[in-house]
């Protein structure tokens, strides 16, 4: 048993009305729209920073994009690696690149199969190893993936070489009928259920090199202050300018971060490859 920490503080946002006459100028009811506009506010930002942390995004705003903890990078030691960068490189600088024809270490390929199956065999050699999720009584593990790494994931079709639309093709040719391709899901392979992270961020120091996060059991905490949970925030209406204009705020104490023992990343893997805009 090892000991980790976490901070939780207060985060808030609000929006008010312009006054009386403009909420009738406006088919709608501001009240509303200050409701709905919060919730998506808040469901971005807690999306961020949770992204933020599994990520390792160092760079991410004190106070208001960190979930009041400091983010770390991604550790990676012997035994205990937590970073996958591909094509035999070993370096997290902006030194990364799509050419074959680079010399040394530093080569890196498109985000493709083979980094996920590195991650899930990372996973289950690691010290201590990384715990799977248990779904349907089936060991199951989660990645994140930018949307530029889903791309080049979706369009490969590489001769000689296993890739996702003939998994997928095959898979609709066996008869299977609640099939991702028919969704726009991305699906699961090799017991890794798939997600695409729109808030994912990409490495400070290189813009084309993109991250994905494979994640085991436990990969993160959050925690909330007393009179607040995961699906409960203290919803406040006050008026201003003698009762003219209605202000509406939306605040929650709580704390977020990536899970650490041992100055060891506990739950989580960075799968960096070359994935510039297209």
């Amino acid at each position: 048993t090892h000991r980790d920490s976490l901070i939780i503080n207060q985060l808030r946002h609000a929006a008010r009305s312009d006054g009386r006459i403009s909420e009738q100028r406006v088919p709608f009811s501001v009240r509303e729209e200050c409701l709905d506009g919060l919730k998506d506010w808040w469901a971005g930002r807690l999306d961020q920073i949770f992204f933020n942390h599994i990520a390792g995004e160092t760079g991410a705003s004190v106070g208001t994009h960190d979930g009041h903890n400091t983010v770390t990078a991604a550790t990676s030691a012997a035994g205990n690696v937590r970073i996958i960068y591909g094509a035999g490189s070993t370096s997290t600088t902006a030194s990364f690149t799509a050419s074959s024809s680079n010399s040394g270490s530093i080569r890196q390929v498109n985000f493709q199969l083979p980094a996920i199956d590195k991650a899930v065999n990372q996973a289950k050699i690691a010290v201590p190893l990384i715990r799977p999720i248990r779904v349907d009584g089936k060991d199951k593990y989660v990645m994140f993936l930018h949307p530029n790494q889903v791309r080049q994931l979706r369009i490969n079709a590489a001769a000689g070489t296993v890739n996702w639309f003939d998994i997928q093709r095959a898979r609709v040719e066996g008869g299977e009928k609640e099939n991702p391709l028919y969704n726009g899901a991305l699906g699961e392979y090799n017991g890794v259920i798939l997600h695409e992270a729109t808030r994912i961020p990409a490495l400070s120091t290189d813009a084309n090199v993109k991250r994905a996060v494979f994640c085991g059991a436990q990969a993160a905490l959050f925690a909330t202050g007393r009179d607040n949970a995961d699906t409960e925030m203290r919803w406040v209406e006050e008026m201003f300018d003698y009762e003219n204009q209605l202000g509406v705020a939306a605040g929650m104490i709580f704390g977020l971060k990536k899970t650490v023992y041992n100055s060891i990343d506990f739950g989580t893997i960075v799968c960096l490859s070359h994935s510039p805009n297209p």
